[in-house]
């Protein structure tokens, strides 16, 4: 939904109200392309704890839960695919990792790791223990090459996505 006196975007497709306060490092002027991704990591390892609450993720299937992402991850999210946000990654994440808590009641966190090369991601979740519970390929993936955990903390019904760092 557009504003309609600024014409600028202020909610998802989803009707999400959009609010982070950084920068889009990708709508800096006078910056390469490769500057550009480095300044989006590099603001992405800034990320401690926050007394902001977390963000609610709207999944187009909410029936499977509902997950809340810290700053961090909100961050990722917005500005993952080059700036223009990877909520495809938070779906799969709502609908293909949230459901492992139900199947493996014995743990509270799950370590989710993305690895990004050449436009293709390979996606790992395993267990507090580190044993594999579930993996995906994606074939194409907009996010810039990289490595990154996510941890997923098990909660009364949703799951509460965060960056290691912020914990």
């Amino acid at each position: 939904v557009l504003d309609p006196t600024t014409g600028v975007e202020i909610t998802t497709p989803l009707g999400a109200p959009r609010g982070l306060e950084e920068d889009n490092p990708y709508e800096t002027e006078g910056k390469t392309q490769d500057e550009q991704d480095r300044l989006f990591l590099d603001t992405l390892k800034q990320f401690h704890g926050s007394d902001t609450p977390p963000r609610k993720h709207f999944c187009v299937t909410p029936a499977t839960g509902v997950i809340l992402l810290s700053e961090g991850a909100a961050y990722l999210r917005e500005y993952g695919g080059r700036g223009n946000g990877c909520y495809w990654l938070f779906d799969i994440i709502s609908t293909e990792v949230l459901p492992l808590f139900k199947r493996y009641p014995e743990n509270d966190l799950i370590s989710f790791e993305i690895t990004v090369k050449d436009g293709q991601a390979s996606l790992l979740a395993t267990s507090n223990a580190g044993s594999k519970l579930w993996t995906r390929h994606i074939g194409f993936a907009d996010l810039i090459d990289m490595e990154l955990v996510l941890w997923m903390l098990r909660g009364d019904g949703y799951g509460h996505v965060l960056i290691p760092s912020e914990y």
